[in-house]
């Protein structure tokens, strides 16, 4: 995963933090408020207080705290190691756009009714798988194609309310709803998973399947493991067995949309039941998340088909150049074979040379029909062979040798 480092220098901070909020200021920085005002601890830089920038506004008079002396030790710069967003260049799509163009218009805000009227052909489908597996949802979506609605049967009407309202609303926007079927449990073969998959529930949006789901969340309460009859039935120095601690899930009726799909840069996936927010106030935003995830994805797509192609011309070209590398070998071992041949033959003439002028010296006869004079001839015509074959083959070869494709074999002139 890609990562940059990010050097925030005291002096140029200072000035920063005293020119505009300081929520407005890390918007800029790609970071929280409260991850920035670490950094301004650290670099002891002090900060407006409450009520600075609405004076300020106001046309009152404010005061701006002098930046102090460092404290001994420390640096005046702070280096943040940050995840770099590799679509962060990547526009987004017209498509994509119109969607979320279309979502911040009022009139495609979400409202979820009262009660159940006309409901969706998933809800009929899937009321009753759920109702029956109340106590244990995860099995409702391993029976058959059902909603991704986990709840216990208190919080029922309201989840299917909810999901109801949901798909209704991805239909008018003219999304693709899909309900998988289960794969049933099956015994895995050579160490393979032989778990089951259960159904899910997605929308399609910009060629991607986004999955989502209604879950009730649980409270957690430990329960105290019953004594072992090895406790209560031996004296301390025998074998004692301590059980397992166990712990209860009771559901605790707060509902939640999550978005079960992972897409880079994902800034949220779940919206929960709190004090103040109700799921059901949290559908657009669920949609508006759907919709990013989707061209995220899509994104994600064009970047990683762009590496896949560049990595392929990369490894073309270092195809071609070890090709390239290896013909200069070839060509390489060829002139040096050429010219150890043409050597050796110019050693062979000066040798015979050398052999005919001794044997005159001597008196003896070299005349062609004589036994040293049929010896060098022969070695003098094998030297003049060696010279014509490393000299007139190239003048044959010459299209082989400036090729950018190597030929078979080291030895070019044996073509």
């Amino acid at each position: 995963m890609p990562r940059i480092t990010v050097i925030y220098r005291r002096d140029e901070l200072y000035e920063q933090v005293w020119a505009k909020p300081m929520r407005e200021l890390a918007k800029e920085h790609g970071i929280s408020d409260v991850a920035l005002a670490k950094i301004c601890k650290k670099l002891d830089i002090p900060r407006p207080g409450r009520g600075y920038w609405a004076r300020k506004a106001a046309g009152k008079r404010v005061k701006q705290t002098a930046l102090p002396p460092l404290s001994p030790g420390k640096s005046p710069e702070h280096r943040v190691s940050r995840w770099k967003d590799p679509l962060a260049n990547q526009e987004v799509g017209d498509e994509a756009q119109s969607l979320l163009a279309r979502e911040a218009d009022p009139s495609m805000a979400i409202t979820v009714p009262a009660e159940l009227q006309n409901p969706h052909k998933w809800i009929r489908k899937s009321a009753g798988n759920l109702r029956k597996h109340s106590k244990h949802p995860e099995k409702a979506l391993l029976k058959r194609a059902c909603l991704d609605v986990r709840t216990s049967r208190a919080t029922h009407d309201r989840a299917l309310l909810v999901a109801d309202t949901l798909l209704k609303a991805l239909d008018e926007r003219g999304l693709r709803i899909e309900v998988t079927e289960p794969i049933a449990e099956r015994d895995g073969r050579y160490g393979g998973d032989s778990s089951a998959k259960p159904s899910k529930t997605g929308v399609h949006i910009l060629e991607s399947y986004i999955e989502f789901s209604i879950e009730e969340g649980f409270d957690i309460t430990k329960v105290e493991p019953k004594p072992s009859r090895w406790q209560t039935s031996h004296d301390s120095d025998s074998w004692t067995y301590t059980p397992r601690p166990e712990y209860k899930h009771d559901p605790n009726g707060k509902l939640a949309l999550k978005i079960n799909s992972y897409f880079p840069g994902q800034t949220r996936k779940t919206w929960s039941d709190g004090k103040r927010q109700r799921i059901e106030n949290c559908l657009n935003a669920l949609v508006l998340e759907l919709i990013r995830g989707a061209e995220r994805k899509r994104l994600e797509q064009i970047v990683s088909d762009r590496r896949e192609k560049e990595w392929k011309e990369e490894q073309l070209r270092r195809q071609e150049e070890a090709k390239r590398r290896e013909l200069e070998m070839a060509k390489l071992f060829d002139l040096d074979s050429r010219v150890t041949d043409w050597n050796h033959a110019t050693s062979i003439l000066e040798f015979t040379k050398s052999v005919e002028a001794s044997a005159i010296s001597r008196g003896e006869d070299t005349s062609p029909q004589t036994e040293l004079g049929l010896w060098l001839a022969w070695a003098r015509g094998h030297a003049i062979q060696l010279q014509k074959v490393a000299v007139d083959s190239v003048l044959v070869i010459r299209p082989v040798l400036n090729q950018s494709q190597p030929i078979d074999g080291l030895r070019l002139n044996h073509v």
